[in-house]
């Protein structure tokens, strides 16, 4: 479990805990993404996905299905900052982040890529139902995500590139084209 952050570093602890839920470990169950999850929202967080509102049970039901095909993923955050509240008790963090996840499948001869670009703004409170010696109770309570996720492209190349000879056998190079 994490240990509690200081009102200052709520960017820290968000980072942390959407990166376990986008970035799963290969040996995490359906059990330990759940404790994960409520370990990051609040059970009555407002959750609203490009424009639209969405339970809680749906936004979970959307990150489990993201990871129905994949091998691996990995969070990239860039531009995020915090915003204080007046009360200790709450604070804003807010910026962007794009997961690329790899795929089970292949597209010519690489995995296949999807990235997931996400504008958010998430309001974190402190959860006054934890127990007070909980080492972690600070809790997601409104999310505004706005996302869309494209295929990466597919970098293939061009039968005018020369051989790179590092990667191909020599004697196949000999017999096509004459000269190592």
């Amino acid at each position: 479990m994490t240990s509690a952050p200081e009102h200052n570093d709520l960017t820290t602890w968000l980072q942390a805990h959407l990166s376990t839920l986008y970035e799963p470990p290969a040996t995490a169950d359906d059990a330990d993404f759940q404790a994960s999850f409520n370990s990051t929202f609040s059970p009555s967080a407002q959750i609203i996905v490009n424009h639209q509102m969405s339970s809680l049970d749906q936004f979970k039901d959307n990150l489990l299905s993201s990871k129905a095909a994949m091998t691996r993923a990995t969070v990239h955050w860039k531009e995020v900052m915090q915003v204080d509240s007046p009360s200790e008790k709450s604070g804003i963090v807010a910026g962007f982040f794009v997961v690329t996840r790899t795929m089970k499948f292949r597209i010519r001869a690489s995995p296949a890529q999807n990235n997931g670009y996400n504008s958010f703004s998430a309001k974190i409170d402190q959860d006054p139902g934890a127990p007070s010696a909980a080492e972690d109770n600070w809790r997601i309570t409104q999310l505004f995500l706005t996302t869309e996720n494209k295929a990466a492209q597919i970098h293939l190349k061009s039968a005018a590139e020369p051989f790179d000879t590092a990667t191909v056998n020599p004697s196949l190079i000999e017999q096509t084209h004459g000269v190592v």
